[in-house]
């Protein structure tokens, strides 16, 4: 079975040594220990949240019924955590509340 969550440590190597992240214009307010933060929280919403939804997207799947689509009641959960923690914003302008991170 492939490992569904990149290893940290590859992670931390590609954005600090083979990219290096905080020199790049697009992130250059970030600091090593910001990163590190965003990633580690990443991964948290990932692992506790996002993968126990996977197994129930098997089971129950989604549905089409009469032009409304139901979901496993895992996925709002997730959504909920995903906007709880504001990762919808991470694009969005210092004027409407986000860090005006571009998008790729």
């Amino acid at each position: 079975m492939p490992q569904l969550i990149a290893d940290r440590r590859d992670v931390d190597f590609v954005l600090h040594e083979q990219i290096r992240m905080v020199e790049t214009e697009q992130f250059k307010t970030f600091n090593k220990k910001m990163i590190d933060m965003i990633v580690s929280e990443a991964r948290t919403l990932a692992i506790k949240e996002i993968l126990p939804t996977f197994k129930e997207g098997d089971e129950i799947g989604c549905r089409l019924e009469n032009g409304v689509v139901t979901t496993p009641p895992s996925f709002k959960k997730a959504w909920e955590h995903y906007c709880e923690g504001e990762w919808l914003a991470m694009c969005d302008d210092p004027e409407v509340g986000g860090p005006g991170r571009k998008r790729s």
